[in-house]
């Protein structure tokens, strides 16, 4: 998306290299001391979350452990999780071991603990129970998590066996990356009349078999920490979760672009610039929206989730990023990507965790109003030569998550101003940098495909914006679609 200024070992190494998502606002030595104690305790009842209330009136939530978001959880899963810890309880009339990783940052319990039903260490427990038999999906509460690499594990063995939850979903249609030489189209409201099929038909007739479906959600500020979804702007779970299904419908594969937009921005404000007054929450409820998307993700067969777009001033807090990953690993089996900015690329040193470098493509290609496309050409093999070097660094191919040129005089110079020039329409000039890009396309091995940006409004002869729809344009589009 455009920059927003002016609008408002294998498994072991991975999870070494990852981790969960802490809570704290940077990571401390060790927890804060908790209200339950790690040791011997009797559970008096368990909740329908999982959690158990001792006997003392306080409660424990059980570490890596979560149902999937209601939005999508089938039927009874509450229950049966339920059922199994009380099962798992009984030999011992409730007596278990607890080992307590620290406070629940949400305060919904008094402790994040590991339980078992007796005092070694090397028992396996509840907690890796649940998750083994799918009946909850992996999500680490604490900075410190004891025998993470075994909760980690009995997630995965889940996902591979189809163990509960992750048995009910849709077969996704990519088990790999392949080239993506896709299409990004907007849903960007609630409108009941705003026609998503439609579009959908179009880029099918068109060609494309991979499709990605951005979509915002919103900060109040530029330092808020409260993640909303729009009433009027943010697509409804009901609306993206049909969408979805239509798009497989047409055998398209799918990506899902979640991006944060600013509701009262500051002269220079965009998500680039994110300076939350609090970490460590904004960190929860970004963790806790994204596991959100990646449960819809999961359920609906999406085959590439990207964990954020150009959230610059956040993207060095590394092993933020990297806990994260985890946590979405431990719940999704597709893909993941991040979507850098076009001028950030070299920022981000949790690339290598995910399955492929992600950016937009809005490079600055001349200072020409008009340049010809031989110009244009010489340009983008510039870009390319230095995403190359990006690649190697990072040792993971490349995919260009929006790639696109308004309808502007002079849009190849400043590709994300997006109202630079809007009473200057010209097409040949939108056209003439997609053909640009596609002459220098096959000469980039290391490119894994592009989604072409941005089909949603109507477009035609007097529109300024990024859509292809009616103009000259389109037929770049068709070309790439059917690019082998």
């Amino acid at each position: 998306m455009p920059n927003r200024t002016l609008l408002t070992t294998a498994l072991t190494s991975l999870i070494g290299l990852l981790g969960c998502v802490e809570s704290p606002v940077s990571a401390p030595p060790s927890n804060p001391a908790p209200a339950v104690p790690s040791g011997v305790a009797t559970v008096r009842s368990v909740r329908a979350d999982g959690s158990l209330l001792l006997s003392d009136g306080r409660a424990v939530s059980l570490q890596g452990v979560e149902l999937p978001d209601e939005a999508v959880r089938f039927d009874g899963m509450g229950e049966g999780l339920r059922a199994r810890v009380e099962e798992y309880l009984s030999p011992n009339a409730g007596k278990v071991w607890l080992t307590v990783d620290g406070k629940d940052p949400d305060g919904v319990t008094e402790g994040v603990a590991l339980v078992r039903l007796q005092p070694d260490d090397d028992a396996t427990t509840l907690n890796e129970d649940l998750l083994r038999a799918g009946l909850a999906v992996f999500s680490c509460r604490t900075a410190e998590v004891s025998r993470r690499d075994e909760l980690f594990a009995a997630s995965r063995t889940a996902q591979r066996l189809r163990a509960g939850w992750f048995g009910r979903g849709r077969a996704r249609r990519l088990d790999r990356l392949v080239y993506l030489n896709g299409a990004c189209m907007g849903l960007y409201h609630q409108i009941e009349s705003h026609d998503y099929h439609r579009h959908l038909d179009e880029l099918h007739q068109a060609g494309f078999r991979h499709v990605s479906l951005l979509f915002p959600v919103f900060l109040d500020k530029v330092d808020s920490v409260d993640i909303r979804r729009d009433l009027a702007r943010t697509v409804t779970d009901a609306r993206l979760i049909e969408t979805i299904g239509y798009a497989r419908h047409l055998g398209m594969s799918v990506m899902l672009l979640p991006i944060v937009l600013i509701l009262e921005p500051g002269e220079d404000d965009w998500r680039g610039v994110l300076k939350p007054k609090d970490l460590g929450q904004w960190w929860r409820n970004y963790n806790r929206f994204l596991c959100h998307y990646l449960d819809i993700a999961e359920s609906t067969g999406v085959d590439v989730v990207s964990l954020g777009s150009e959230l610059g001033s956040l993207e060095g807090q590394t092993l933020r990023w990297k806990r994260l990953i985890l946590n979405a690993r431990g719940r999704y089996r597709g893909l993941l990507t991040y979507s850098a900015n076009w001028d950030h690329g070299d920022v981000a040193e949790f690339f290598p965790a995910l399955d492929a470098v992600g950016m937009t493509a809005y490079f600055s290609l001349t200072e020409k109003l008009n340049p010809t496309v031989e110009e244009l050409v010489a340009a983008w093999r510039r870009v390319a030569k230095e995403l190359e070097g990006l690649v190697k660094r990072h040792g993971r191919p490349l995919i260009l998550t929006e790639l696109g040129y308004a309808s502007q005089d002079g849009i190849n110079r400043d590709p994300w101003n997006y109202t630079m020039n809007t009473e200057q329409i010209d097409l040949q000039e939108q056209r003439d940098c997609f053909e640009a890009f596609l002459r220098v396309a096959p000469e980039m091995d290391f490119l894994k495909g592009a989604y072409f940006y941005d089909y949603y409004p109507d477009g035609g002869g007097q529109d300024w914006t990024y859509s292809p729809r009616g103009k000259p344009a389109m037929a770049q589009w068709v070309r790439w679609a059917q690019a082998k």
